[in-house]
C-alpha cells in the first residue's frame, strides 16, 4: 500500500483502517499497488466523512471500466452494509455510514 505525497492521515477512526488493509488485498489480487490518494484532507462537500476521519479515495486509473466495477463489488461484499463504496471516474470512494 502506498500512501500518495503529502496526504494528511490525522484522524483517520479504526473504521477506515480496516477498509485499508482489506482494499490492500483486493488490489493485489489484481496486481496492482494500492494508492490511497485521500484520507483526512482534500476538498470534498462541508458534511464529507473524509474531514471526521470515516472516508477513502482509492486510486483505480489502472483498471479498465469493468475492472473498477469487479473491484468495487468485491469491497462491497468484504465490507458489509455498514460500507458505502462510490465508483467515481478517478477513484473509488469509501465511507463508513451505518445503515
Amino acid at each position: 500500500m502506498i500512501l500518495k505525497e503529502n496526504i494528511k492521515i490525522n484522524g483517520v477512526k479504526p473504521e477506515l483502517t480496516l477498509v485499508l488493509s482489506i482494499a490492500d488485498k483486493i488490489w493485489s489480487n489484481h496486481n496492482q499497488e494500492l494508492v490511497v490518494t485521500e484520507l483526512t484532507g482534500g476538498k470534498h462537500g462541508t458534511a464529507s466523512l473524509h474531514y471526521v476521519g470515516l472516508a477513502a479515495d482509492l486510486r483505480t486509473r489502472y483498471f479498465s471500466d469493468e475492472e473498477k466495477e469487479i473491484v468495487a463489488s468485491e469491497l462491497r461484499k468484504a465490507l458489509g452494509e455498514n460500507y458505502d463504496v462510490v465508483v467515481e471516474k478517478t477513484h473509488i470512494h469509501i465511507e463508513f455510514q451505518p445503515k
